[in-house]
């Protein structure tokens, strides 16, 4: 199966949980048996993470603008795509949220700014929420279920909700 996973590959692999979580989902899915692509979502040509270049020979990387015809996406926190961008890089897509929940989705919906991305859930499948987040809001898990519930009444979502 071909997978891309979303990344901002930049700077320092420390400098932000989101990469740590591309590369940790990438290198879980490649074991798995899986084709795994990085799809790198910043315009700036960035070859690796400037603290782990002994990794980048072991790692395709793609720029969003050339990401096609993947069996699954994985779109990780704040770093996802368009419904239009996803209908041309896969069938199927999972996302994953790391953190807090409620808190960030509540604040971007009271004070929006031109980076607050609009949600489009079209073609979006399965919703994974890592422990961590769980265990930070609790009520978090409830929330994105009535999300899941109100979104399933528009177009069919095939999964409901996981837990790694």
């Amino acid at each position: 199966m071909r997978v891309g996973v979303l990344a901002t590959i930049q700077h320092s692999m420390f400098s932000s949980g989101m990469a740590n979580t591309s590369l940790a989902i990438a290198e879980l899915m490649r074991e798995l048996g899986n084709e795994v692509e990085l799809i790198q979502m910043i315009t700036e040509p960035a070859s690796w993470w400037d603290d782990c270049k002994a990794l980048a020979p072991h790692w395709k990387v793609v720029h969003a603008a050339e990401a096609t015809g993947y069996d699954l996406l994985f779109e990780i926190g704040s770093l996802t795509v368009s419904a239009e961008k996803r209908a041309r890089m896969t069938l199927r897509s999972i996302w994953v949220l790391r953190q807090g929940f409620l808190l960030k989705e509540m604040e971007a919906c009271l004070f929006p700014t031109n980076l607050t991305l609009k949600r489009e859930f079209q073609g979006m499948m399965e919703v994974w929420m890592m422990d961590a987040a769980a265990a930070v809001e609790p009520t978090a898990i409830q929330a994105v279920e009535l999300l899941l519930a109100y979104l399933s009444e528009s177009f069919p979502i095939s999964g409901a909700l996981a837990s790694l």
